[in-house]
């Protein structure tokens, strides 16, 4: 009896437990403005024209396709472009570009700029649509006092000399936890939304850098063979030992 009890409580827990996977959003080091060793592609904008985005580019890693707005490509100057030279992407107040990829991305990261909590995202993965907002950056402790200013722009001798001190400029990292987590698009909008150093890799990768959030549904496994036998057993036994 009790082998029978301890077996059916073993497996009730297994298949009453949710299981937590989606996205883990992290922030790397201030001044750092590339992703981690190993990625497959980069989009540093640096090769597209200056000016207006028309309809679409596209890259080794996926589409970026207008949805609306007028979304360009600028050069580096006070409020984006990493390294302090370049180009970047800039999305203002009425635009929307979405990134599809050509294959589901296990990790994906940009270079925030200039960043404020009027800057979102809406990511598609192969389970699931999830949104963010960078006011979860804005929020959390990973955003250090170090990440305000543009670290590169005129390449100043020290951080008091720094270009918009007032705003955070930080490489934000999206780890996909499981297979089903993989991006499939990822949607950027929202007011003055500057990028740069799109960076993807079609693998998964262990989570690293400062912790924002993990942003996700949970999922209850399907019952197990063994979780329907042991319920079966039980039901025999309070059968056999009620007569």
């Amino acid at each position: 009896m009790k082998t029978i009890v301890a077996l059916f409580a073993l497996n009730l827990c297994l298949f009453s437990s949710p299981l937590f996977a989606g996205l883990i959003f992290t922030l790397s080091d201030p001044d750092i403005a590339v992703g981690p060793a190993g990625a497959s592609s980069v989009e540093t904008f640096d090769r597209q024209s200056r000016g207006r985005i028309s309809d679409s580019i596209t890259t080794d890693f996926g589409v970026y396709r207008v949805l609306q707005g007028g979304v360009r490509i600028n050069g580096a100057n006070t409020w984006g472009g990493a390294d302090g030279n370049g180009n970047y992407l800039f999305i203002p107040a009425d635009g929307e570009i979405e990134l599809t990829f050509n294959n589901p991305a296990g990790y994906f990261g940009f270079w925030w700029s200039a960043g404020d909590a009027g800057n979102k995202l809406t990511v598609n993965t192969v389970s699931e649509t999830l949104e963010f907002t960078t006011s979860d950056i804005l929020n959390s402790p990973a955003l250090t006092p170090e990440h305000f200013g543009n670290p590169f722009w005129g390449n100043p001798d020290s951080r008091d000399d720094y270009h918009a001190s007032w705003e955070p400029f930080a490489f934000v990292n999206l780890f996909a936890e499981t297979a089903a987590d993989a991006l499939t698009s990822i949607r950027f909008y929202g007011s003055n939304f500057e990028s740069d150093n799109h960076t993807v890799l079609n693998t998964l990768l262990p989570s690293s850098g400062a912790f924002i959030s993990r942003v996700g549904i949970q999922s209850v496994p399907e019952p197990s063979t063994l979780a329907l036998f042991s319920f079966a057993l039980l039901l025999m036994y309070r059968k056999t030992y009620k007569r």
